[in-house]
This record gives C-alpha cells, sequence and structure tokens, in this order.
C-alpha cells in the first residue's frame, strides 16, 4: 500500500516539533541566563527528543507500519506535552 501521505505529514510534523522545540531552547536558555532555571530548557530537550521519535517513526512506517504509527503518535502526545508544559512554566 502506498503510504505517501503519511510519510509527508510525518516528516511535516517532525519538523514543526522540531522547530517548537528550538523555540522552547531559546526561550529555555534566555530565562536560564536571567533568572537561572533550568525547567524550559529541559522540557525544549524533551521536545527535541520526542520530535526525532516521530522522524524515525516515520521512517518506521515504510518497514512496520504498526510500529512506525505508534511511535508517531506516542512522540505527538510528549511532544504536546512538553510545549505545553512549556508554555505553563514561561508565564
Amino acid at each position: 500500500m502506498d503510504r505517501t501521505i503519511e510519510i509527508a505529514f510525518g516528516i511535516i510534523g517532525g519538523m514543526m516539533g522540531m522547530t517548537g522545540a528550538a523555540l522552547a531552547l531559546f526561550v529555555g536558555g534566555i530565562n536560564e541566563v536571567m533568572e537561572g532555571s533550568t525547567i524550559l530548557t529541559s522540557l525544549g530537550m524533551n521536545a527535541v527528543i520526542f520530535s526525532l521519535f516521530a522522524l524515525i517513526g516515520t521512517v518506521g512506517l515504510t518497514i512496520h507500519a504498526r510500529a512506525g504509527g505508534f511511535m508517531m503518535v506516542v512522540s505527538g502526545f510528549g511532544i504536546l506535552i512538553s510545549i505545553s508544559r512549556t508554555s505553563a512554566a514561561d508565564g
């Protein structure tokens, strides 16, 4: 079966996750310099790890669809939690 759409959405989602993680790391670095708190930086690193997990899951779609899909769902929830906690910790 052709999985072009799933692969495209996986790559787009992984790149968007990386963008959000980079923003969280940037804001976390500024917060670490100003206030000494490292929570934003660690949540940004979690988002990077989950984004890489999503990209690996996208590659896994071509090999084993169920495992790749599971990896993408887990990474999606992980990124959502990491970025939303970053927003809550910032304000």
